[in-house]
Protein backbone atom coordinates (compact mmCIF):
# COMPACT_ATOMS: atom_id res chain seq x y z
CA UNK A 1 0.00 0.00 0.00
CA UNK A 2 2.86 2.42 1.02
CA UNK A 3 4.64 1.64 -2.32
CA UNK A 4 1.78 2.68 -4.20
CA UNK A 5 1.71 5.92 -2.49
CA UNK A 6 5.14 6.82 -2.89
CA UNK A 7 4.80 5.62 -6.78
CA UNK A 8 1.56 7.63 -6.96
CA UNK A 9 3.71 11.17 -5.45
CA UNK A 10 6.82 9.92 -6.85
CA UNK A 11 4.64 9.93 -10.56
CA UNK A 12 2.97 13.12 -9.40
CA UNK A 13 6.24 15.01 -8.62
CA UNK A 14 8.11 14.17 -12.06
CA UNK A 15 4.82 15.43 -13.52
CA UNK A 16 5.01 18.81 -11.88
CA UNK A 17 9.24 18.81 -12.48
CA UNK A 18 10.04 16.62 -15.23
CA UNK A 19 13.44 15.48 -15.78
CA UNK A 20 14.03 17.60 -19.17
CA UNK A 21 13.24 20.74 -18.04
CA UNK A 22 10.12 21.61 -19.28
CA UNK A 23 7.76 22.06 -16.57
CA UNK A 24 5.60 25.52 -16.97
CA UNK A 25 7.04 26.20 -13.12
CA UNK A 26 9.70 28.55 -12.89
CA UNK A 27 12.95 27.04 -13.21
CA UNK A 28 14.07 28.78 -9.50
CA UNK A 29 11.52 26.05 -8.32
CA UNK A 30 12.62 23.38 -10.36
CA UNK A 31 15.03 20.97 -8.45
CA UNK A 32 16.00 19.39 -11.44
CA UNK A 33 18.16 22.33 -12.69
CA UNK A 34 20.32 22.85 -10.26
CA UNK A 35 18.70 23.52 -6.90
CA UNK A 36 20.58 21.21 -4.43
CA UNK A 37 18.75 21.11 -0.98
CA UNK A 38 20.10 21.05 2.54
CA UNK A 39 20.23 17.76 4.31
CA UNK A 40 20.35 16.86 7.81
CA UNK A 41 23.83 16.47 8.89
CA UNK A 42 22.54 13.20 11.29
CA UNK A 43 19.75 11.61 12.36
CA UNK A 44 20.38 13.38 15.59
CA UNK A 45 19.76 16.77 14.23
CA UNK A 46 16.71 15.71 12.39
CA UNK A 47 15.04 14.06 15.56
CA UNK A 48 16.05 17.39 17.32
CA UNK A 49 14.75 19.47 14.99
CA UNK A 50 11.21 17.14 14.77
CA UNK A 51 10.88 17.02 18.53
CA UNK A 52 11.34 21.12 18.82
CA UNK A 53 8.71 21.58 16.22
CA UNK A 54 5.93 18.87 17.64
CA UNK A 55 6.68 20.46 21.04
CA UNK A 56 5.56 23.39 21.78
CA UNK A 57 4.55 25.79 24.39
CA UNK A 58 1.32 24.87 24.54
CA UNK A 59 2.25 21.56 25.08
CA UNK A 60 4.34 22.50 27.90
CA UNK A 61 2.02 25.28 29.34
CA UNK A 62 -1.92 24.42 28.51
CA UNK A 63 -1.81 20.97 28.51
CA UNK A 64 -1.14 20.53 32.62
CA UNK A 65 -4.42 23.36 32.81
CA UNK A 66 -6.45 21.54 30.07
CA UNK A 67 -5.84 17.86 32.03
CA UNK A 68 -6.54 19.40 35.05
CA UNK A 69 -9.70 21.56 34.16
CA UNK A 70 -11.22 18.33 31.97
CA UNK A 71 -11.01 15.66 34.54
CA UNK A 72 -7.27 14.86 34.74
CA UNK A 73 -6.80 10.71 33.69
CA UNK A 74 -10.67 10.99 32.29
CA UNK A 75 -8.87 13.83 29.81
CA UNK A 76 -5.98 11.91 29.38
CA UNK A 77 -6.97 8.78 28.22
CA UNK A 78 -8.67 10.25 25.19
CA UNK A 79 -6.18 12.49 24.61
CA UNK A 80 -3.51 9.92 24.05
CA UNK A 81 -5.95 7.87 22.45
CA UNK A 82 -6.45 10.99 19.52
CA UNK A 83 -2.68 11.51 19.48
CA UNK A 84 -1.73 7.72 18.92
CA UNK A 85 -4.49 7.44 16.10
CA UNK A 86 -4.37 10.41 14.46
CA UNK A 87 -1.87 13.17 15.48
CA UNK A 88 1.08 10.98 15.56
CA UNK A 89 0.15 9.42 12.18
CA UNK A 90 -0.60 12.51 10.19
CA UNK A 91 2.70 14.00 11.60
CA UNK A 92 4.58 11.17 10.28
CA UNK A 93 2.56 12.24 6.82
CA UNK A 94 3.70 15.27 6.76
CA UNK A 95 7.44 14.64 7.88
CA UNK A 96 7.78 11.43 5.66
CA UNK A 97 6.57 13.75 2.32
CA UNK A 98 8.82 16.66 3.38
CA UNK A 99 11.69 14.19 3.55
CA UNK A 100 10.62 11.56 0.29
CA UNK A 101 10.50 14.64 -1.88
CA UNK A 102 12.52 17.35 -0.41
CA UNK A 103 10.16 19.85 -1.38
CA UNK A 104 8.77 22.32 1.26
CA UNK A 105 5.13 22.05 2.44
CA UNK A 106 3.56 24.16 -0.38
CA UNK A 107 4.69 22.64 -3.34
CA UNK A 108 4.80 19.16 -1.94
CA UNK A 109 1.16 19.66 -1.78
CA UNK A 110 1.33 20.05 -5.41
CA UNK A 111 0.96 16.50 -6.51
CA UNK A 112 -2.25 15.89 -4.84
CA UNK A 113 -3.64 19.17 -6.47
CA UNK A 114 -7.24 19.27 -4.50
CA UNK A 115 -4.70 19.18 -1.58
CA UNK A 116 -2.74 22.00 -2.79
CA UNK A 117 -4.59 24.64 0.30
CA UNK A 118 -3.32 22.27 3.13
CA UNK A 119 0.61 23.59 2.22
CA UNK A 120 -0.30 27.12 1.88
CA UNK A 121 -2.60 26.77 5.28
CA UNK A 122 0.72 24.99 6.97
CA UNK A 123 2.50 28.44 5.80
CA UNK A 124 0.17 30.09 7.53
CA UNK A 125 -0.42 28.65 10.50
CA UNK A 126 3.95 28.17 10.81
CA UNK A 127 3.90 32.17 10.56
CA UNK A 128 1.41 32.83 13.15
CA UNK A 129 2.67 30.02 15.43
CA UNK A 130 6.33 31.83 15.15
CA UNK A 131 5.08 35.51 15.51
CA UNK A 132 3.28 34.37 18.87
CA UNK A 133 6.50 32.89 20.48
CA UNK A 134 8.71 35.74 19.16
CA UNK A 135 6.16 37.86 21.03
CA UNK A 136 6.59 35.46 24.57
CA UNK A 137 10.58 35.25 23.66
CA UNK A 138 9.98 39.53 23.81
CA UNK A 139 8.58 39.41 27.01
CA UNK A 140 11.19 36.88 28.44
CA UNK A 141 13.76 39.22 27.17
CA UNK A 142 12.68 42.41 28.68
CA UNK A 143 11.81 40.74 32.02
CA UNK A 144 15.54 39.25 32.11
CA UNK A 145 17.38 42.53 31.75
CA UNK A 146 14.37 44.00 33.75
CA UNK A 147 15.24 41.76 36.69
CA UNK A 148 19.33 43.02 36.79
CA UNK A 149 17.82 46.59 38.07
CA UNK A 150 17.95 47.39 41.43
CA UNK A 151 15.78 47.58 42.87
CA UNK A 152 13.34 45.46 41.09
CA UNK A 153 11.01 47.32 39.01
CA UNK A 154 7.74 45.36 40.35
CA UNK A 155 9.09 45.08 44.26
CA UNK A 156 7.21 48.80 44.72
CA UNK A 157 3.64 49.38 44.36
CA UNK A 158 3.42 51.16 41.29
CA UNK A 159 0.28 51.93 38.76
CA UNK A 160 2.13 51.65 35.66
CA UNK A 161 2.19 47.43 36.11
CA UNK A 162 -1.15 47.05 37.83
CA UNK A 163 -0.48 46.94 41.36
CA UNK A 164 -3.92 47.28 43.07
CA UNK A 165 -4.93 48.25 46.48
CA UNK A 166 -3.85 44.93 47.67
CA UNK A 167 -0.31 45.51 46.82
CA UNK A 168 1.97 46.13 50.20
CA UNK A 169 4.89 48.70 50.37
CA UNK A 170 6.02 47.06 53.78
CA UNK A 171 7.77 44.30 52.95
CA UNK A 172 11.70 44.61 53.43
CA UNK A 173 14.59 41.89 53.39
CA UNK A 174 14.01 38.48 52.47
CA UNK A 175 10.68 38.15 50.28
CA UNK A 176 10.77 34.00 51.29
CA UNK A 177 10.73 34.71 55.13
CA UNK A 178 7.99 36.86 54.41
CA UNK A 179 5.77 34.54 53.45
CA UNK A 180 6.68 31.82 55.27
CA UNK A 181 6.09 33.61 57.99
CA UNK A 182 2.25 34.58 56.86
Amino acid sequence: MFEKLFSIISRRVRLIYPENGSSSESSALNPSEGMLRDVWTSQTDYLLSMIGYAVGLGNIWRFPYLAFKNGGGAFVLPYITMLAFAGLPVFFLECSLGQFSSLGPVLVWKAVPILQGVGITMVFVSTFVALYYNCIIGYTVYYLFASFQYPLPWSNCFDWWGADESCRNDVKGNLMAFFLIE
